[in-house]
């Protein structure tokens, strides 16, 4: 193992997240038990479970298979992991790797197996608690539907180590901790998997007596690019506001207050990406001096829109100054 424990780097506020496709220097980064030191020339991603052709696939290999590149949101929803505090942790990055469909085939799944279990080559302690490796699973029906692959690069070249070189799991409009980094080994099996991050970490609760519920879609989100916050504008200058929006299920309109969300009016959305973010841009008039109180609010085309606070979700709010 390389450094040992918890690690977060967080590069970028909202206002600095402007470009299309996040830099992979700018891309945030948790690990949860340290860095594994991988000799790419002994490792092979391993199938097995409910299959009828068990499989060991090294890289060189897993390169050879038809590729495919898609564009997503990347969310993280554990820094904070309290579900009531937003994280605005998000980025939009290009992966390119293998459809796990494709590697289904390869491996004749059983008809009878319901879930994926992903594991990592990370080990170690997680805030006090031992855990042999880091696991995760979904359902079949999920992964298919999302259109999961087995990344093995990021924005054009090779996985960084930081970023679960030499591949990773990859679930378009779900949440990071779901796309399994250091990836060696998956399994399908008949029931969901028993393990520290699947059953008490990245689980939501809205109280103590709610039954635990796994993080996975990302739900609606949009954040403002500009203006930045604190800085100041000309009264009677028309102002440009500018940002993302994004919804595993897709976004159907964007809403801006210049009042702290009393009244909303609607910005202008760019077409649909798929699942990646969308740009949404408004020019609003400023009002009398003094602070102002900015909020944008995403509505997904199922009809949930962002709540003003107490949720991971919850729409951005700045303050500017009307001078």
């Amino acid at each position: 193992m390389g450094p040992s424990g918890i690690y977060r780097r967080l590069p970028l506020e909202p206002h600095q997240m402007d470009e299309r496709l996040t830099a992979t220097s700018d891309l945030f980064v948790l690990i949860h038990m340290g860095t594994p030191a991988v000799d790419v020339s002994m490792w092979s991603l391993g199938i097995g479970g409910m299959v009828s052709r068990p499989l060991s696939i090294p890289l060189t290999e897993l390169r050879s298979l038809p590729r495919v590149t898609v564009q997503t949101v990347h969310q993280c929803a554990g820094n904070p992991l309290q579900p009531t505090v937003p994280t605005r942790r998000v980025a939009c990055v290009e992966w390119a790797g293998v459809a796990l469909k494709s590697l289904i085939d390869l491996a004749e799944l059983d008809p009878r197996a319901t879930h994926m279990w992903s594991f990592g080559m990370d080990h170690g302690e997680f805030e006090g608690t031992s855990c042999d490796g880091y696991g995760k699973d979904l359902t079949i029906d999920r992964l298919l539907e999302a259109g999961a692959l087995v990344a093995y690069e990021l924005n054009g070249s090779a996985l960084p180590t930081e970023h679960g070189f030499p591949a990773r799991l990859v679930v378009p409009g779900y949440y990071g901790t779901n796309t399994v980094k250091w990836l060696d080994r998956i399994e399908f099996r008949d029931k969901p998997l028993d393990a520290l991050f699947t059953t008490i970490y990245y689980n939501d609760a809205k109280s103590p007596a709610e039954a635990r519920k796994p993080v996975w879609e990302i739900p609606v989100g949009s954040l403002f690019t500009s203006p930045a916050p604190g800085s100041s504008h000309r009264r009677g200058d028309g102002l440009d506001v500018a940002g993302w929006a994004w919804a595993k299920s897709g976004v159907s309109r964007v809403d801006v207050s210049v009042d702290g969300g009393a009244n909303w009016r609607p910005a202008k959305l760019e077409p649909d990406r798929g699942a990646a973010w969308r740009r949404f841009e408004e020019t609003i008039g400023v009002p009398e001096p003094g602070p102002l109180g900015l909020v944008v609010r995403a509505t997904a085309n199922d009809g949930r829109s962002q709540p003003l606070e107490g949720v991971r979700y919850a729409a951005h709010a700045i303050t500017i100054n009307v001078v």
